[in-house]
């Protein structure tokens, strides 16, 4: 019979944390429901999923210039200039 092999407590411990990340994820997936959500209607900063309207945060436009008109149409020439 042979001895067990031990392992470092480094090996243990990231280990345990990819056990513990992956059953995070897990349980992410299985109880959150917009984690695949589909997003069916936007309005403005408003998204509607299912019959649910909400803020829409994911913007990656914190001054949210994307919604002006003389951004969205080029056209338009800014009367400030």
């Amino acid at each position: 019979m042979t001895a067990p092999t031990l392992q470092s407590p480094s090996v243990v411990l990231r280990s345990i944390t990819e056990n513990v990340r992956r059953t995070d994820l897990e349980q992410l997936r299985t109880h959150n429901p917009m984690y695949d959500a589909t997003i069916e209607q936007i309005d403005g900063r408003r998204i509607r999923v299912g019959q649910h309207w909400l803020a829409d945060f994911a913007s990656c436009n914190f001054l949210g210039f994307d919604l002006e008109p003389p951004i969205i149409d080029p056209r338009v020439i800014p009367t400030c200039m």
